[in-house]
């Protein structure tokens, strides 16, 4: 096959045959629209089509040659005895005739080192080796149960995991994920998208959240997933309108982040033009974040939720999130369910009667899980849930071990976690503990009293590390500036004012041990950062909103904090902050723990507590503590009241749903070995030299890549600056200016496509100096691949997979203890082989032959294992949807249908894998003279 081109703006035609370097399982593709900058390319074997830039497409032309073997379309096999071109196009000639190349079959390898090798084109073994550690390194990753888990800057929580892994399993996705706050809802999200994108089960996904919380997912989803996110607002969309007629804005990115109240100019009769746009757009995912702000009652809705609800019926997956499932009513809670699915949940009374049945299995759950002897009542009631009888429930509850799968029948059978998951923490361990103090100031004429209690709390024999927490950037500053004025302490800024690198860089500095003592942040602050290294909080100009408050206080109240939390209050005697401490912290209890009750009591004593606030200063003292003590105690009892509600209400069914650690923790323990793994650092770094991006190691496990600062052409991410790279999660948790490499990472997948997308080492000839008699060995790399759309995610079962056969002259496979490979090997000087191919030829085809065969036969069984995989695992999984659909009307009976027809699909794609060959080592054994086989003519 002779060198293959790449398009460059000419000589691109309607019909003409191109490969995908990023994605060559996509088999042969075929140019279906061209102009003079995009070209479009089908790629029929996988339903897929793809449209590039014609000057960087990772595209290269299809050249057949005389000899090659090829199929059309048909499944007839042609060999090729001369090639013609015409208008562009390639016209083959073979035994059957003439065969335009627009029907040569999409399955056709086209991959070609033995051309390579006979010519004498070779790279080094150590190239070769390379490629070969690269094949197998990819096929481990795409078929890996946590890929998309393990790239995420997270620590590793077993109920996200769960979550996580039970919605991204699902075909399609459409759930309420409601844990309570400081869980980690953003972070469960963001799981399910990384493993759906890179799983290519997912590639346009629309985020949709509050105004207020653009910037925020839009950074959590940059740092912690590594995903770009494309923000749109009403400026974004008539830019890309006034740029082309008749333009789709939300056609032109495939990631879209944007704030709720771009669709909130709808009427009742109609959801508005921006609305129509992204329906009409189509995705894969939508998410929803604060899905309770969606105001809908049975007689009218609000324009962001017609809006949601247009735009989710035409997604094949939705993610609504909200902490307050039910504390808004019944009615919300249902307002939501049937945004997930409006045909099951079309009728609320009649939901309404149906949810006491899942509250009686609850309860019945409940007793199961105490331990304690079932009642008879509970046992028959138990009994009939799970179709047995009481007796048998009786016997099955004597032991622990059959308890407990009893318990896991019935909450799989009767547990709404089909469309709503709720992880509590009071079912989630390993919080901290917190201390308050509270402490009074004495108001002080010209001065702010903050600043000398700061500087007395800061004294050397102080605290090792405090947050500071205030209401703005400015009140932030003039504290930097106050404090530097009396005492010397290192201090970071962390405010809206600061661009996002300094923001990142003063954390980082924070977070070293020697570096920053103290932080001082704006209400910026308190929004999805970690700052779990410190346990001193100092929280200045509370917040009215409970929540609020809860948010600062998690940065340091998080899973994972080594010791109890230290919460300081200075606050101003006799001040409306006096007002709003005590009720925050008597009233509400915000302050020693999250209260369930928050939000509902900031609705109902919020007014009150803002009047009091403003007429404290013009109190007496005894006035004022009056009306302090009359609103606490009127707060406490309504928080008490709430809560009890709240605990009363805890659906624990629910809860066991949305948490199984026998799922989870396989899930984390692999993820764990994948971060302790030492060789991927390794052949990360010797990798990312292939393409001379050079490492130096700044300290263990973190590397600055090319120290010199040279530019990375094939990695533009890499020229926006310094980029270190640490291979340790909880380095990268502590420092968000690094990069996290892991397997997940999109520059380590970049680097790999791009390795073995390329002709890089698939061709190699390489030397083993030995006395005794010489031979002469072919290695032979192919690659089984199934061609299949990536909504299958048929890597599961069969990922692209290396076969690798080692051959001698007389085809004979090597002992261990005679394989080459394992020596040290000397490279050979490729012209050798050109020069003698005359005398090569024959054996290299015999060789070439027999090990095509060999690989054959070790393909069959693969796909044969594949096959048996993929039904075992789809089988168990149908017929349990099948049971379930009997007994729980939260399991949509089209879930079963449709897994039968993915598993018809994925048999068909398995069965069909193809062999495609990829790469070439011809090495001789014997004696050798300056780089060539010394070869003793007779």
């Amino acid at each position: 096959m002779p060198p293959e081109e790449t398009p460059n703006g000419r000589g691109v035609f309607v019909g003409q045959r191109y490969v995908s370097d990023a994605e060559p399982e996509l088999g042969l593709g075929m140019v279906v629209g061209v102009d003079d900058r995009i070209v479009e390319v089908a790629f029929s074997a996988a339903d897929e089509t793809r449209r590039y830039v014609v000057s960087s497409a990772p595209i290269r032309r299809v050249r057949f040659a005389v000899g090659d073997l090829l199929t059309d379309d048909s499944g007839r096999t042609h060999r090729v005895s001369n090639v013609r071109q015409s208008g562009g196009v390639l016209y083959y000639t073979s035994e059957h005739g003439e065969l335009v190349e627009s029907r040569v079959a999409a399955q056709t390898a086209v991959t070609g080192p033995r051309e390579r090798l006979a010519s004498g084109r070779t790279d080094s073994s150590s190239l070769f080796d390379l490629r070969v550690e690269t094949l197998r390194r990819l096929h481990d990753i795409r078929r890996s149960p946590v890929r998309g888990f393990s790239g995420p800057r997270i620590e590793l929580l077993p109920h996200q995991f769960f979550v996580a892994a039970e919605v991204s399993s699902r075909l399609v996705p459409r759930v309420l994920l409601a844990d309570e706050t400081g869980l980690g809802k953003t972070i469960e999200a963001g799981l399910i998208l990384s493993r759906l994108l890179l799983s290519g089960r997912a590639s346009r996904v629309l985020v949709l959240v509050p105004d207020s919380l653009v910037h925020q997912w839009l950074v959590e989803l940059r740092r912690r997933f590594q995903l770009r996110f494309a923000v749109y607002d009403e400026q974004r969309c008539r830019d890309f309108e006034d740029s082309e007629a008749g333009c789709n804005p939300f056609a032109q990115e495939q990631l879209v982040l944007a704030g709720l109240s771009l669709f909130g100019n709808s009427t009742a009769s109609d959801v508005g033009v921006r609305c129509h746009q992204a329906t009409e757009a189509g995705w894969d995912m939508v998410v929803v974040d604060e899905a309770h702000h969606l105001e809908w009652t049975r007689e009218v809705a609000s324009a962001e939720y017609r809006a949601v609800e247009t735009i989710a019926r035409g997604s094949a997956g939705l993610l609504l999130l909200t902490a307050t499932p039910e504390q808004l009513g019944a009615q919300g809670h249902f307002a939501r369910l049937r945004l997930l699915d409006p045909d099951r949940y079309s009728d609320f009374d009649r939901w309404n009667a149906e949810a006491e049945g899942f509250r009686a299995a609850a309860r019945v759950a409940g007793e199961l899980l105490s331990g304690a002897k079932l009642s008879t009542e509970d046992a028959s009631e138990l009994a009939q849930l799970v179709g047995s009888n009481a007796t048998e429930i009786e016997r099955r509850c004597e032991t622990p071990a059959l308890r407990d799968r009893l318990l896991a029948e019935l909450i799989d059978r009767h547990g709404p976690g089909r469309v709503m998951f709720r992880n509590t923490r009071a079912a989630v361990r390993g919080f901290p503990q917190r201390e308050v103090h509270r402490h009074a100031l004495t108001p002080v004429a010209g001065a702010d009293p903050h600043i000398e209690w700061l500087q007395n709390f800061l004294a050397p024999d102080g605290p090792a590390k405090v947050l500071v927490i205030c209401r703005s950037a400015e009140r932030a500053e003039y504290l930097e500036t106050a404090l530097a004025a009396r005492i010397r302490v290192s201090t970071g800024l962390f405010h809206e004012g600061l661009t996002l690198l300094q923001r990142d860089r003063n954390a980082a500095w924070f977070a070293e041990p020697d570096g920053a003592r103290l932080l001082i942040c704006s209400e910026l602050g308190s929004e999805g950062r970690n700052f779990q290294h410190a346990q001193d909080l100092v929280l200045l100009d509370l917040p009215l909103d409970p929540d609020l408050v809860e948010q600062r206080i998690g940065r340091l109240d998080r899973i994972g904090q080594r010791g109890t939390v230290q919460i300081h209050i200075p606050f101003v005697a006799g001040s409306g902050d006096e007002v709003l401490v005590r009720w925050l912290d008597e009233g509400v209890h915000a302050l020693s723990h999250p209260s369930l009750a928050a939000h509902a009591l900031l609705e109902r004593f919020g007014h009150h507590v803002r009047t009091l606030v403003d007429e404290a200063d013009s109190l007496d003292q005894a006035e004022r503590d009056s009306r302090i003590e009359e609103l606490v105690e009127a707060t406490r009892i309504a928080a008490e009241e709430l809560e009890a509600r709240v605990e009363k209400g805890r659906d624990r069914l629910l809860e066991m749903a949305s948490l199984r650690p026998d799922v989870a923790e396989p899930l984390l323990a692999a993820v764990r070995e994948f971060d302790a793994d030492t060789d991927l650092e390794d052949y990360f770094l010797r990798l990312l030299e292939h393409f001379h991006v050079y490492a130096e190691e700044a300290s263990p496990r973190r590397f600055l890549l090319n120290p010199d600062g040279t530019r990375s052409p094939e990695f533009p991410s890499l020229d926006d600056g310094e980029v270190v790279l640490t291979f340790d999660r909880q380095d990268a948790l502590v420092r968000e200016d690094l990069t996290f490499a892991t397997r997940d990472h999109p520059l380590l997948g970049d680097a790999m496509e791009a390795m073995v997308g390329s002709q890089s080492g698939n061709a190699a000839f390489a030397m083993l100096e030995d006395p005794g008699s010489p031979r002469l060995w072919l290695e032979a790399l192919y690659v089984l691949e199934p061609v299949a759309p990536p909504r299958l995610h048929a890597d599961r079962f069969l990922a692209p997979t290396p076969i690798r056969i080692l051959l001698d002259q007389h085809l004979a496979e090597p002992d261990q203890k005679d394989d080459p490979t394992i020596a040290d090997l000397e490279e050979g000087r490729g012209g050798w082989i050109f020069e003698n191919q005359m005398v090569l030829a024959k054996a290299q085809a015999r060789m070439a032959e027999h090990g095509e065969k060999l690989a054959e036969e070790r393909a069959a069984a693969m796909r044969t294992n594949a096959l048996e995989r993929m039904h075992d695992q789809l089988g168990a999984e149908l017929s349990r949807l099948q049971a379930l659909a009997a007994v729980n009307n939260h399991v949509d009976a089209g879930e079963a249908t449709a897994l039968e027809s993915e598993r018809d699909q994925l048999a068909k794609a398995i069965s069909g894998a193809r062999l495609r060959p990829d790469a070439l080592r011809l090495i001789w054994q014997g004696p050798t003279q300056d780089g060539a086989p010394l070869i003793k003519r007779r």
